[in-house]
């Protein structure tokens, strides 16, 4: 074996794994995406099966009718961006000071943003629906 070329059995094996780990990573989402073009007596047979046998877009249909899709990404779309753009302007403002401005308390607040910055959001999600709750703020859209 020469220097600097791959063993032949290792990349053989490695590629046999990769697509192993590709068909067990992408087969819950191809078999959601399966089941949504199958009509309902396919969707609760026994055995199941992977591919439909009989395509349908009834679903689609049935979805797009009953919830205001277009509506829920109309609000999503402005609210995205509307927080989007809040953030640029106070975060560069804020960035600007801590990083152009010394004075009194800086390195202590830009520790404590920092800290917070660490925080996951799953640890503050439920004391954050509280309080919108509590304020009267939730489902007023």
């Amino acid at each position: 074996m020469t220097a600097g070329l791959p063993n032949i059995g290792f990349v053989c094996s490695a590629f046999i794994l990769l697509w192993i780990v590709l068909i067990a990573v992408l087969h819950p989402f191809l078999w959601l995406l399966f089941s949504t073009i199958k009509p309902e007596t396919e969707l609760v047979q026994y055995p199941p099966k992977f591919f439909p046998q009989e395509l349908t877009f009834e679903n689609y249909i049935q979805v797009w009718e009953s919830i205001p899709l277009l509506a829920l990404v109309k609000n999503t779309v402005i609210f995205s961006l509307g927080v989007a753009a809040a953030s640029i302007l106070f975060d560069s403002m804020a960035a600007y000071a801590f990083a152009r401005i010394r004075f009194r308390g800086s390195r202590w607040m830009f520790t404590a943003i920092l800290i917070t910055m660490m925080i996951p959001f799953q640890v503050i999600m439920i004391p954050l629906f509280v309080e919108v709750y509590k304020l009267g703020l939730l489902d007023t859209f």
